[in-house]
Order: C-alpha cells, then sequence, then structure tokens
C-alpha cells in the first residue's frame, strides 16, 4: 500500500508515522491509498475507521494525542482570515476572545482564553475536521 503524504490525510500519516512502528502505521492508514477516490461520506467513514483502528493499536489516550496533534496543525486560510477580521471589530482582547468562542459554532464548541500578551489557547470541545464532519451516523 502507498500511503498518501501530501493534504490533510498526508499530515496525519505524518504524525502518526513519529508515533508508531510501521506495522502500526500501516494498519491504521489501510485503504489510504484509494482515498482520493472517495466521496465525502466515504472519507468521513475512512476517518472514522482510521480512529478506531488507532485507539485499538495505541489505546485511546495516546490516539487522542495523535489526532489534537493533526488538529493543531489545521489552521487554515479561512480561519486565519475571520480571525483576523474579529480582531479588527473587538475593543479589546477579552471581546475578541468572547467572540472568537462563539463565532460559526455553539456554545460550548470552543473556548479560547489569553495565556499572556501573546497567546491565546483554544480549547475544542468537538472535531471540526471538514473531513471527519461528513460522517454520517447510522
Amino acid at each position: 500500500m502507498s500511503i498518501p503524504w501530501t493534504g490533510r490525510i498526508g499530515r496525519f500519516a505524518k504524525i502518526l508515522e513519529k508515533e508508531v512502528d510501521e506495522e502500526t502505521l500501516q494498519s491504521v492508514m489501510k485503504d489510504s491509498d484509494v482515498y482520493a477516490s472517495f466521496k465525502p461520506e466515504q472519507r468521513a467513514d475512512w476517518w472514522k475507521t482510521a480512529v478506531s483502528r488507532l485507539q485499538t493499536s495505541m489505546g485511546t489516550q495516546s490516539a487522542i494525542e495523535v489526532m489534537q496533534a493533526c488538529g493543531r496543525k489545521c489552521c487554515n486560510q479561512g480561519t486565519r482570515k475571520t480571525a483576523k477580521r474579529l480582531m479588527s471589530e473587538s475593543k479589546s482582547l477579552e471581546d475578541f476572545l468572547e467572540k472568537s468562542s462563539s463565532y460559526g459554532v455553539k456554545e460550548g464548541e470552543i473556548e479560547y482564553r489569553a495565556v499572556d500578551e501573546k497567546t491565546i489557547v483554544g480549547h475544542f470541545y468537538r472535531c471540526f475536521c471538514g473531513q471527519v464532519k461528513q460522517f454520517k451516523s447510522p
């Protein structure tokens, strides 16, 4: 199997490669070589299955850490553009944090807080990955 090393799935594979042995990598990334041909629902289903295999191989806590590492690298251009706009519309850092924690999401899904003048930490209470959110539960 040829694992893709580009795009979101490639980023996931690179993070995973640093954390697991080759056998586990191949197991978790099963069918990733045909991922590009999948429709959105199939991609979401692939992610659900891959995360399940990851949890089985590494345990839940280690799987969470891998997925969090992947999520931290997922700040795209649209997210940055929205953050810049919200900051320009805000009267203070606190106002910006409040707006950022509620813009386009349900209450309680994201929480931003300032650690110091130069550091903002976000806590996400659900997965916002465009690949994963297409999954339709039975």
